[in-house]
């Protein structure tokens, strides 16, 4: 009996120590889980079986946009409501700003257009009355060097032209400026002579003077520099011609090269005005224009023609100058 006893206890006390250990494993692999260790697969347990997926639901495959922000409440375009907006490349109305108008005005005996002002050969005095509402006045900016300004004053000034004791009538230009105005006045004398008659409404020219420089640099070589002082009228917008006529001393023979051909010049210009004046119109002449005349001997003189580009004489000049070889 006492053996039997013993044997039940023995068996009692291997269950109790078998239960014992079974639960502090079990308890041993649940923290092991919750510190992120994987934990020993059981015998019926595959080692490569996927975790199985998670709970939380999949993003749409066409997600909704996010939503525009609230416009402002208040009207910050400068535009009252309803009103389009200007478009790229357009400009606001409102911003534009009208160009100041000039309403200056600059009167010359009693013109604000280009005039003209005829004086006998014997010249005078001329009084010319200026008119302007330019806070600045006026001024004379140019005239003829064979006339004087003086007594000048808010209301105008006095012209006194010297006798014009040559052979051809003469003119030149009076200019008066303001600010921004300018007004125009062609002053036109006759020559002390009976036998020149120049048509006042017909194109003309009028050659007053001429002078030469001899060889003068232009572009590297060596050239006849003529100034001319003329007057080309009724002829406004217009080309005119000059002719240089070259002569041996004796002024009727003219010169010619060595085919016979007689020797010429030509200059052009345009008329700007109904009456334009020119006080120092240059042509430049090259001397190779000379070698080839086989008659030039010691001096020739030159001839000057105005044309218009008709080839309509406007005016004439003879001997005009004599050039020493």
């Amino acid at each position: 009996m006492k053996f039997f006893r013993y044997f039940f206890k023995s068996i009692a006390v291997v269950l109790v120590v078998a239960i014992t250990t079974t639960g502090a494993m079990a308890q041993f692999n649940n923290n092991h889980k919750s510190h992120g260790q994987p934990s020993k697969p059981s015998s019926g347990e595959r080692h490569d079986a996927k975790p199985k997926p998670s709970s939380k639901p999949k993003p749409s495959a066409h997600p909704k946009p996010a939503a525009k922000p609230a416009a402002p409440s208040g009207n910050n375009s400068g535009l009252t409501p309803g009103s389009d907006a200007p478009k790229k490349g357009e400009v606001n109305p409102e911003e534009l700003v009208p160009e100041p108008v000039d309403e200056t005005f600059l009167i010359l005996n009693g013109t604000d257009e280009e005039s003209r002002l005829d004086k006998e050969w014997f010249g005078g005095q001329q009084w010319i009355s200026v008119v302007t509402n330019d806070e600045n006045g006026y001024r004379v900016t140019s005239y003829p060097n064979w006339c004087v300004i003086n007594d000048v004053s808010g209301a105008g000034f006095n012209l006194e032209c010297s006798p014009n004791a040559g052979d051809y009538p003469r003119s030149g230009a009076l200019e008066v400026r303001s600010t921004t105005r300018i007004t125009m006045m062609t002053i036109h004398q006759a020559a002390n002579s009976t036998d020149i008659v120049v048509d006042e409404d017909s194109p003309s020219a009028i050659i007053n003077n001429v002078w030469f420089e001899k060889n003068i640099k232009e572009n590297g070589e060596k050239k006849l520099l003529l100034h001319l002082d003329f007057n080309v009228n009724n002829l406004r917008n217009r080309k005119f011609k000059v002719y240089l006529y070259f002569f041996r001393d004796d002024n009727v023979t003219r010169l010619t090269d060595h085919s016979g051909t007689e020797i010429c010049y030509i200059a052009y210009g345009t008329s700007e005005f109904t009456f334009s004046h020119w006080d120092d119109f240059k042509i430049y002449v090259n001397n190779n224009l000379f070698q080839k005349a086989h008659n030039f001997k010691k001096q020739c003189t030159i001839d000057i023609e105005v044309t218009d580009e008709d080839g309509n004489r406007l005016g004439y000049r003879r001997n005009c100058a004599t050039v020493d070889k």
